[in-house]
């Protein structure tokens, strides 16, 4: 081997070795285990309901407080009627290039039926929500002449296209049972089938273009990032609940996730490179294609054990409860949620492992949630609520998967403000209110640098493209209108017995 060629593969490898160290994706609210909350009275009370007060939406929060949902069986439908949410993206493709879009949801949210079993302790429910729902893409296309070409005297046609597509759906499924222990203490088991399906694709073109009075010299460079999986997982949880005459608790320990099934895998990268140089010595051209899909590629998209501690006081001499929820989510060691090349043999393969592969886990994390209601008469309930929204992957140490592709989202922590009123109009109930959510990160990386591109930018290793700075800033807006009904049935059964846990 002569030492031209041990040059070309020195540097094709250094070459290749920093086009994927910096390989990352950016998604968006997806990385939140409390981005949404389940039934309208659940939402309005911002998710503080472990210990009661929650509705139907006990079978998510707390089964045991399924027992108290009222005195007959009922069918609860709940929906986001209107769903904006608002992103501002400052310099994240360069300096002075902001990307704000508005996004727009009209969509079903929650579904359950609670059957309260004549002369039995026990009570049963099932349900079907929207876990979470995402749908974003973002576009930029840009021009302008600049000298990026030093061999070539004179301004160049400096092109830039990025594309951006995340769609994300958790759709869960459940059944519960709630004992009624006695007139003060219930447990409750639910068990959910969570359906997750991602679709993600990241493309970026650049190119500049040279023309002279005899050619045209056009150097280009192009990467394209494409994740798809359908994930399907069984998650339990279990309750319990008890009550005093001005108190009220309850605990819910939520198990891991276990993967059942995984559907439509496949993993993508392709990068393109050609006619770039750097300090006057042209970089090999070179066109990569990695690919792997079907069996090839494991699934395993995983939620944390957690404990959630609640506890509602209810005012004496007052129609007012305040709600407290506290949930602690346990650490998920760095893992590969899509695997490529589970056992690689070869230098090859252990290549397209790394660089195929997609890293998470989760950190430490405690949410908290407080609510406040208060009952004018028997016919309407006015409802406050707040609660936090930590990020898991915020400084998340990624260890022995560090420079692998991540599903990273923009490292902000999520704050809810939520209010509204619940009506009782000819014996069934009719919520209404409004969720607003905020959010801030500043001084992260840019995701391109499209504003003062070099030929070859030696820092990332990246063709066409300026240095990264941490420059990019992102704000979040969100407004939700929430509507309910719960439709009472059975009037006429005669049951055992139970006091509401809400005292009226």
């Amino acid at each position: 081997m002569n030492t031209t060629t041990k040059k070309y593969i020195l540097s094709t490898v250094v070459f290749l070795t920093g086009i994927f160290s910096f390989s990352t994706i950016k998604a968006q609210q997806s990385n939140y285990y409390w981005a949404q909350n389940f039934n309208s009275v659940s939402s309005l009370l911002s998710g503080a309901v472990v210990a009661g007060g929650g509705g139907t939406s006990s079978i998510y929060y707390n089964p045991a407080n399924i027992s108290n949902v009222g005195i007959n069986s009922n069918l609860s439908v709940s929906a986001v009627m209107f769903s904006w949410r608002y992103y501002k993206r400052d310099n994240f493709l360069g300096n002075g290039i902001n990307l704000n879009n508005l996004e727009f949801f009209v969509q079903p949210r929650f579904i359950t039926y609670v059957d309260r079993l004549p002369k039995s302790k026990f009570t049963l429910a099932g349900t079907v929500f929207t876990r979470i729902h995402e749908r974003t893409e973002i576009n930029y296309v840009g021009q302008q002449y600049i000298d990026i070409l030093k061999s070539y005297p004179g301004y160049e046609q400096y092109n830039a296209y990025y594309n951006y597509r995340d769609r994300y759906n958790d759709t869960w499924v459940g059944l519960a049972a709630s004992y009624a222990v006695s007139q003060k203490f219930y447990w409750g088991m639910s068990a959910f089938v969570s359906s997750v399906s991602r679709q993600y694709l990241q493309e970026i073109e650049n190119s500049a273009v040279a023309m002279t009075d005899k050619d045209i010299f056009t150097a280009i460079y192009n990467s394209r990032v494409y994740v798809s999986y359908n994930n399907y997982r069984i998650i339990f949880k279990i309750g319990m609940a008890y009550k005093t005459d001005h108190w009220r608790f309850g605990i819910n320990l939520s198990t891991p996730s276990f993967t059942v099934l995984s559907t439509d895998r496949k993993l993508l990268y392709t990068q393109n490179q050609d006619n770039i140089t750097y300090q006057g010595k042209p970089l090999p051209d070179s066109t990569i294609f990695f690919s792997r899909q079907g069996n090839r590629v494991t699934s395993h998209v995983r939620l944390p054990f957690s404990v959630a501690l609640g506890t509602v006081y209810l005012f004496p001499h007052s129609n007012s409860r305040l709600y407290f929820t506290i949930e602690h989510f346990f650490p998920l060691a760095p893992y590969l949620s899509m695997e490529a090349y589970p056992h690689p043999n070869t230098p090859g393969e252990r290549l397209m492992h790394r660089y195929l592969s997609v890293a998470s886990g989760s950190k430490n994390l405690t949410n908290v949630a407080v609510g406040f209601r208060w009952e004018k008469n028997r016919n309407l309930g006015l409802m406050l609520g707040f609660r936090t929204d930590f990020n898991y992957l915020k400084n998340f140490n990624f260890g022995q998967y560090k420079g692998y592709k991540t599903l990273v989202n923009t490292l902000s922590d999520n704050y809810h403000f939520t209010g509204g009123a619940e009506f009782t109009v000819l014996g069934q109930k009719v919520i209404s209110g409004v969720e607003l959510t905020y959010s801030r990160s500043k001084n992260q990386k840019q995701v391109a640098n499209f504003t003062n591109p070099v030929e070859y930018n030696a820092k990332e290793h990246i063709p066409l493209q300026g240095p990264l700075e941490n420059k990019a800033s992102i704000h979040y807006f969100a407004i939700k209108l929430y509507l309910s009904a719960t439709l009472n049935f059975g009037g006429g059964k005669k049951l055992i017995k139970r006091t509401p846990l809400t005292k009226k």
